[in-house]
């Protein structure tokens, strides 16, 4: 990334391979809009991992669903928040912070 090869940086976190959450969260957030794409897969991959150890009230969770939403288009970012609120309904206080759409 600091060399500015985005697409092999990109090549090399993607699964199988082991990447730290905290470099994918950076490198999601140092992209530009040209890979809304690519950032969003990067942050839902570190947020999947945030939210198997979370506990109420969420509050960083939560922050990183409105990033990762205000990245997707509409429909896909409804799909999403439709999918949380069944993948993690046993977290309630997760889900009622959610937003609405």
């Amino acid at each position: 990334m600091s060399e500015g090869r985005r697409q092999e940086a990109l090549a090399l976190v993607q699964p199988p391979a082991y990447c730290a959450e905290g470099v994918m969260a950076r490198m999601a957030r140092v992209l530009g809009p040209e890979h809304n794409e690519q950032r969003v897969e990067l942050l839902k991959r570190v947020f999947v991992s945030a939210m198997a150890d979370s506990k109420s009230p969420y509050r960083s969770e939560l922050k990183m669903v409105e990033e990762i939403a205000g990245l997707m288009p509409p429909v896909g970012r409804a799909m999403w928040l439709e999918h949380l609120r069944t993948e993690y309904r046993i977290k309630r206080n997760f889900v009622k912070g959610l937003p609405a759409r």
